[in-house]
């Protein structure tokens, strides 16, 4: 390995034999990326039920299947593209359907992205700086709570990963396939979660424009070409799904007119920059606050992530990040212009494009936002803290400057870490699990190695000692944050991890978990109600909005009409296409009284009074004691099923 950064810029020359050593670090690295991720898995916990539902439906059927239907009657999608849950989908298929089941795409999808950025930032950098990117991925906590979820973002980041190294081979041999196959992921990513794949694509398709080989006649017509890759991969399905006569496909789900490419646009474009705006109270009237909030509310700018619990998902190595900056500004300067042309000056500007596009596009998000969705942010900052580690670990025999670099970024980060940390802390004698205790014993160790490491600047075994327990002293405080998501899970729906859930304290008080409404349980009584009492109903159940659906959907495998998608609010059905539908025999029941039934704002409400007022006049409530237990939650007692044809006889499946 060369002492020097500007000479791991390795255009092909690069060995890839690895070691004994090497091989036996890479599965530790795996193994502790495993860990987190496996570690106490909820056993009867679906994570995002809307999800899971939508998998379950599409285990039912091709056509559910193909158009990511949420419902097995495929009255309406899921508002994602499918491409995860196809994956979800085929483990179900294999392994039957159960948490694991669909929580192991997931899974597959983190380790590989642990074990590829090990792959791509050795090519250019070399063993240490692989298996340190890799490591830092492992225990970065948003990335473990998302490979704990059954949302799409793990198999989003595996996606732009395996773009961004394809990308770096298409750089340094100015092949057409490798620049394809990057615009192809990008596709392909977008079908995992839309838009938010093409963020980088800009930084990745001018990086190529200005670092490929060959003339630039020749880069831009095969950007053209791999450009309209992407394009077809990306907008193939939705397509289909949109010219699809309306009759025959499910509802595009959180879409106005039933369009997956508005869905593109709006829903999961627009929306997540611009937030809605009601119309303006009357004067003198303020608006009533909600009592809580689905978005983190962090305020927009260009500071938004450095928010605590933001920066607290990702941020811990940002220091050592920058530090990377620095010394590929310091290896610029001592190479010349040969670096520029070499991998590791590429690497640095594909994880740096890609970490910028990201933080600006989170920072202007002023609509739709949440602290899992900087997952994508994960693998930039894990590659650039490792290179900032490394390459600063290598400057520090040049002078007393340089060999400053790594103590000053590392006492830095630690410093970082500590304001993140502060306000989850307690004093140690009032700390009932400990965890100030082990803070405060890696804050000792790591203030021991600082010291030491500045001192040693002439004995290189003993700096690289020092140096290694610095940086696993600041491993302490993610890894906690990373463990928090199976000692004290909090959101399955909103995945993001939380230290105040180990020490017992409030925390930040904008931590979604804390704010996030959770649907009633609906029991197992109900499920054998409805069965014992559906005729030749398409849909055995009603109700207003996805969340009531999806727990009936996930355990029982009925078909259940959202009426008006995820929210209640989608204009699927009219009252009167519904009370046709009630009248041609498609629906005998329907579940009223969960959160937000018909929407949220003035006109969820007023949608809401008139279902209500129709649904008294031709319903009859149903015996509680026919569907539910005695013994049922606040919330679900809250619920009441409406028998929609009353005169039909109706089944005990109790035997009462």
């Amino acid at each position: 390995m060369s002492n020097h950064p500007a000479a791991l810029g390795r255009a092909g020359g690069a060995t890839f034999r690895r070691s004994p050593i090497e091989w036996a670090a890479l599965v530790v690295v795996l193994v502790v990326a495993a860990f987190p991720r496996l570690w106490r898995t909820p056993e009867d916990v679906f994570g995002t039920e809307y999800y899971s539902a939508g998998v379950r439906s599409m285990l039912g059927s091709w056509h559910a299947f193909f158009f990511n239907a949420f419902d097995p009657a495929g009255f309406v999608s899921l508002d994602k593209p499918p491409l995860a849950f196809w994956f979800q989908a085929a483990s179900a298929g294999l392994f039957g359907f159960s948490p694991f089941a669909l929580a192991l795409p997931q899974l597959i999808e983190g380790l590989a992205s642990v074990a590829l950025l090990y792959v791509i930032v050795r090519r250019s950098f070399g063993a240490t700086d692989g298996l340190l990117a890799a490591l830092f991925l492992a225990v970065t906590p948003v990335a473990v709570a998302v490979d704990r979820s059954t949302n799409t973002d793990s198999c989003l980041v595996l996606l732009l990963v395996l773009a961004a190294g394809a990308l770096l081979r298409a750089v340094e041999t100015g092949r057409t396939g490798w620049i394809v196959a990057s615009a192809a992921m990008l596709g392909l990513a977008f079908n995992a979660k839309m838009l938010v794949a093409f963020v980088v694509a800009p930084v990745f398709f001018g990086l190529y424009l200005a670092s490929g080989p060959g003339r630039p006649a020749r880069r831009i017509a095969q950007l053209v070409g791999a450009g309209g890759v992407m394009l077809v991969l990306a907008l193939a399905w939705a397509a289909i799904y949109d010219l699809t006569p309306r009759g025959e496909r499910p509802y595009a789900g959180s879409s106005r007119g039933d369009s997956m490419l508005e869905l593109v646009v709006v829903h999961n474009g627009l929306e997540r920059f611009v937030s809605p705006r009601g119309p303006a109270p009357p004067a003198g009237r303020q608006p009533r606050r909600a009592p809580f909030s689905l978005n983190d509310d962090v305020p927009v700018g260009v500071g938004r992530l450095a928010d605590r619990h933001l920066a607290g998902q990702f941020g811990w190595l940002l220091p050592l990040a920058a530090l990377a900056l620095i010394a590929a500004a310091l290896s610029a300067r001592r190479a010349g212009g040969a670096w520029w042309r070499g991998g590791a000056a590429i690497q640095f500007a594909t994880w740096t494009g890609w970490g910028l596009s990201f933080w600006l596009v989170y920072s202007l998000a002023g609509g739709i936002f949440h602290a899992y969705y900087l997952a994508t942010l994960a693998p930039p900052v894990a590659a650039l803290a490792a290179m900032g580690v490394v390459a600063a670990w290598r400057l520090r025999g040049k002078s007393m400057l340089e060999a400053a670099l790594l103590p000053a970024a590392l006492a830095a980060t630690g410093a970082w870490q500590a304001w993140i940390n502060w306000p989850y802390l307690v004093p140690p004698m009032r700390d009932p699990v400990g965890w100030t205790w082990v803070f405060l014993v890696a804050a000792a160790l790591g203030g021991v190695a600082l010291c030491v490491l500045a001192a040693s600047r002439r004995r290189a075994r003993l700096g690289l000692v020092a140096a290694g327990i610095g940086v696993t002293a600041l491993l302490v405080a993610p890894v906690a944050w990373s463990l928090s998501l199976s000692i004290r899970p909090g959101s399955a729906v909103l995945p993001n991890a939380d230290l105040s859930r180990l020490t017992g304290l409030g925390g930040d008080p904008r931590a979604i978990h804390r704010r996030a409404r959770v649907e009633p349980a609906i029991d197992a009584r109900l499920f054998a109600y409805i069965r014992a009492n559906r005729a030749a109903e398409r849909f055995a159940l009603a109700t207003p909005n996805a969340r009531l659906a999806a727990p009936v959907i996930v355990r029982s495998g009925e078909p259940v009409m959202a009426i008006g998608g995820y929210n209640g609010s989608d204009p699927i059905l009219i009252l009167g296409q519904f009370a046709a539908r009630v009248a041609a025999g498609e629906v005998r029941f329907i579940l009223v009284g969960g959160f937000a039934d018909f929407g949220f704002g003035p006109s969820g409400e007023t949608r809401r009074r008139a279902w209500m007022e129709w649904i008294g006049r031709h319903g009859k409530p149903v015996d509680p004691g026919l569907w539910r237990r005695d013994d049922a939650s606040a919330a679900t007692r809250r619920l009441v099923l409406y028998d929609l044809r009353t005169g039909a006889p109706l089944v005990d499946p109790g035997g009462r």
